[in-house]
């Protein structure tokens, strides 16, 4: 079933991942600590191929939208200072894209922090009012300098996963632990989400905001549960008499697959072993519409290997991706509206922890030091999907 003409046909990245840790971060900090199995370093050098890599969207793709997102602790590494040179580069980065005719798909908070929100005195972090405040200017001061060149904004990239790795697990910063800290961090995003959202359109008023949340199935065996995490945080938005929220104008919904239950207290996430399901990925779109009666941006979907080998089940990036647009058809065909499907992601990147999980359409050897970009077999595929405004028979 083809689409629409204007449906957002994309891929998503993410600036700790694609440019590397920001020096004045939190997960930089983690590095230097040695937390994790790989530091981040320079990521996928975005910053400096980002012309080549826009080319790669627009032109060998022929995609239409870039979901990108912009490092908090580099724009305002410390209270109340917007870097300009920071401003300088997203500047050229958002007018470089608009010049291919991409949309930009703008995400706040991409799971990394200013180092200083941690210092904000007791509570700190997103257990504090003043990191809400903090993020409720930070939003406004995006909307003011860069909102003329944004399509759509998401305020937190898969909040839910943010507050049970940090303030639950304690596998990702700020390493808390325990459920008092979870449900105070948890009121924190869902008031700073609400505080950006009324910030944002009060600059821009026709501004289309929301968040983007993870949702999958549990597996153990053959049996499979719903996982959508991100329900337990609606219960903290507000809404209208009818149950609709007030602070989302669409939803933001990822999707990779079946994650085994045993993998769920591993860290770094191993990727590759998640199981393939794209009928979940069906249900989730429906479920999702039934929920929420507003319309889905599928902000991330995609597939890993481990560096690049054959997976256990034998599912490719290209299989995979035909099978899931097929499932998404199937969804808006029974009257789900989709505004568009973002593929996680361009190029092989940084894994919050690791880099041997490799989701690219482009494999980059990051760790290696070599950045040359190289076409996976899925790079064909999207391209003629793109084309075809869906899949097309034969593929």
């Amino acid at each position: 079933m083809p689409v629409s003409d204007n449906f957002l046909w994309g891929v998503a990245i993410s600036s700790h991942q694609n440019e590397g840790a920001a020096p004045a971060g939190d997960w930089a900090e983690a590095d230097r600590a040695e937390r994790f199995p790989h530091a981040c370093g320079e990521g996928a050098r975005f910053r400096d191929h980002f012309e080549q890599d826009l080319d790669l969207l627009a032109h060998d793709l022929g995609a239409n939208t870039l979901r990108l997102s912009i490092e908090w602790a580099r724009l305002e590494p410390e209270p109340g200072r917007w870097d300009e040179a920071e401003v300088a580069y997203l500047h050229r980065v958002f007018g470089a894209a608009k010049a291919r005719g991409l949309k930009l798909v703008v995400t706040l908070h991409h799971f990394t922090n200013p180092a200083w929100i941690h210092r904000l005195g007791f509570p700190s972090s997103w257990e504090g009012g003043r990191t809400v405040e903090a993020f409720a200017r930070y939003a406004r001061y995006v909307a003011e300098e860069f909102g003329a060149q944004i399509d759509y904004y998401l305020t937190f990239n898969e909040p839910s996963n943010l507050l049970v790795g940090g303030y639950f697990a304690a596998k990702i910063p700020p390493f808390r632990w325990g459920p008092i800290a979870l449900f105070n961090a948890a009121r924190g995003v869902a008031e700073a989400h609400r505080r950006a959202y009324e910030a944002i359109h009060e600059v821009r008023p026709g501004a289309m905001v929301s968040i983007s949340e993870y949702t999958g199935m549990l597996a153990l065996a053959t049996a499979r549960w719903d996982y959508t995490p991100g329900r337990a945080l609606a219960l903290l938005f507000d809404k209208d008499r009818h149950g609709k929220p007030l602070h989302l104008d669409f939803i933001g919904l990822h999707y990779y697959g079946d994650v085994p239950l045993h993998e769920m207290g591993h860290y770094p996430l191993r990727h590759h072993l998640f199981g393939v399901s794209p009928e979940g990925f069906e249900a989730q779109l429906k479920a999702a519409w039934a929920a929420w009666k507003l319309p889905i941006l599928i902000g991330e979907n995609g597939i890993a290997t481990y560096n690049h080998e054959p997976r256990h089940d034998r599912w490719t990036a290209a299989r995979y991706m035909a099978a899931h647009v097929r499932a998404m058809e199937a969804a808006m065909a029974d009257g789900v509206p989709i505004l568009g499907y973002l593929w996680w992601t361009l190029t092989d990147n940084y894994e919050w922890g690791t880099y041997h999980s490799r989701f690219g359409l482009y494999r980059v050897e990051c760790q290696a030091g070599d950045y040359a970009r190289q076409a996976t077999p899925a790079v064909e595929v999207y391209r003629r999907i793109i084309a075809a405004h869906g899949v097309p028979e034969g593929l």
